[in-house]
């Protein structure tokens, strides 16, 4: 049969008599020798494109005899042009690709990469436990256990360089891929390009990242390794230890000056010094308070906060790095902290302090619901109890707190609905008992978290240097992102 091709804005037609089961590619090469398939597409009548290397046939796509197929250029990305017309039809996406790119400005300075690697370490150091443990006693494979324990080691580094090299590499190729515009659309290989740009930088970042976050974070643990060296031998000791230590002194107070000059990061800096400390006795307090065998009460919590607090300033240096120490037993006994035979001392806890704070709690509005969580543990203590005086004192702490949930009803002329009656009651104990309770064991669990992390100063340190890398990395990747920025648009890459 015969169909006409005729290509757009040219006078380059021709009359092609053909089979109606060859592919488009075959015709188009048989019909314009010189020209590249590639390049180029046919529109069908039916205004359907189809590229000119394409294996389908005209009999597939229903072309009949005496039709005129158009073949125009494939559009292709490149230049501030290209780029401005992508802009313009994909605005949207242009703009969230942009704004993903700038977020490792503001997340590396945050120090949040190597406390991502340290929780991942903290799993990864628990599975290699069980799995060890496996080997070891259901196996009896106990010359496994040091090369698994050798391949987690070197597992857990992995794994921070590629959190890094993620977190700077997917943002980049993204912008790098969205530069591209219509040339993807038409052609995906033109990915490559801009993916190998993003890919190389990335690699560029990471090595340096890892160079720079190596200065603040291992020159420590190197002095660290010759003074274990000089222990080995009094003579050395005598006249290398001081030497190490005067050393280690002068690192610890300066490798953190030069991006302390920055106003935001002093801040950030002092903060977290702060508040290591209140962080540590206040866990530390929750975890007696709540999951220990002692006095429940707002004193005593004040006084235990107070005593950790005294405790760490008193002991604090270098040689003396504090953790939060839970007894083995305790941890793999974690329920201890919402137990039923201290349901009955949360809730007469709760009362004391509703009873104290009672104006404040109204203002805040959570006043009712206060006492409904200190009715919830109440009621959960009752039946659990194996003491009648213990009874009658729940009995009459609970007679108290429905006695001010009525004064309160009535103080407010609302509708006094009794703690036990109403599905809504029931949802919001039930609820807040399991609430509090959760509260107290993600608390335990916290701790023993920052006690496997080295202790809650090598945190704050891992989260000062990652911080001060970060404030390093965010000026190299501001420059890799502006110079991706312009070689995309202007097609270099």
């Amino acid at each position: 049969m015969y169909i006409s091709l005729q290509f757009s804005g040219s006078n380059k037609n021709t009359i092609a008599n053909i089979h109606p089961y060859p592919s488009f590619h075959s015709i188009f090469s048989s019909s314009f020798p010189n020209e590249s398939p590639n390049d180029n597409c046919f529109i069908l009548p039916n205004k359907k494109k189809i590229s000119c290397s394409s294996s389908s046939s005209p009999d597939a796509e229903n072309i009949i005899e005496g039709q005129t197929l158009i073949i125009e250029p494939i559009l292709k990305g490149g230049g501030l042009k290209d780029f401005l017309r992508f802009f313009k039809k994909h605005w949207g996406i242009v703009i969230i690709a942009f704004i993903i790119a700038l977020l490792p400005l503001f997340s590396l300075p945050s120090g949040l990469i190597p406390i991502s690697a340290s929780l991942l370490k903290v799993v990864m150091d628990e599975t290699f436990e069980k799995v060890g443990l496996y080997l070891a006693t259901n196996l009896g494979k106990y010359s496994l256990y040091k090369p698994f324990k050798f391949i987690f080691g070197i597992i857990k580094y992995v794994i921070f360089i590629l959190i890094a090299y993620v977190s700077m590499t997917f943002p980049l190729l993204l912008l790098t891929c969205t530069l591209k515009g219509s040339e993807i659309s038409a052609s995906p290989t033109s990915l490559c390009s801009p993916s190998n740009a993003a890919f190389i930088t990335g690699i560029v970042l990471t090595v340096l990242y890892m160079v720079i976050y190596s200065y603040f974070r291992g020159f420590g643990n190197v002095l660290d390794w010759f003074k274990g060296f000089y222990k080995k031998d009094q003579a050395s000791q005598m006249v290398g230890a001081p030497i190490t230590e005067g050393l280690h002194k002068t690192y610890d107070n300066m490798k953190y000056v030069s991006v302390s000059r920055n106003p935001q990061v002093g801040i950030y800096y002092v903060f977290l010094d702060k508040m290591a400390d209140v962080a540590m006795s206040f866990v530390n307090t929750v975890v007696d308070i709540g999951c220990g065998s002692g006095d429940m009460s707002v004193n005593s919590f004040f006084q235990k906060f107070k005593s950790h607090y005294e405790s760490i300033e008193d002991s604090k240096n270098r040689d003396n790095n504090i953790k939060i120490e839970i007894p083995k037993e305790k941890r793999l006994n974690i329920g201890n902290c919402c137990s039923p035979e201290r349901y009955s001392k949360i809730g007469m806890l709760l009362y004391e302090v509703i009873n104290k704070y009672t104006e404040q709690f109204k203002k805040m509005e959570i006043y009712t619901n206060l006492i409904l969580v200190a009715i919830a543990f109440l009621e959960k203590a009752y039946p659990s109890s194996d003491s009648v005086r213990e009874k009658e004192q729940i009995q009459e702490y609970l007679n108290r707190l429905e006695l001010r949930l009525k004064e309160f009803s009535v103080e407010n002329q609302q509708t006094y609905i009794p703690s036990n009656s109403g599905w809504w009651n029931h949802f919001l104990k039930v609820f807040f008992f399991y609430a509090i309770c959760n509260l107290f064991t993600l608390v335990q669990n916290t701790s023993v978290t920052i006690q496997e992390m080295g202790g809650i100063y090598d945190v704050v340190d891992t989260l000062k240097s990652g911080s001060a890398t970060g404030y390093y990395m965010a000026f190299f990747y501001f420059i890799c992102l502006v110079a991706l920025l312009i070689c995309g648009i202007f097609d270099i890459y």
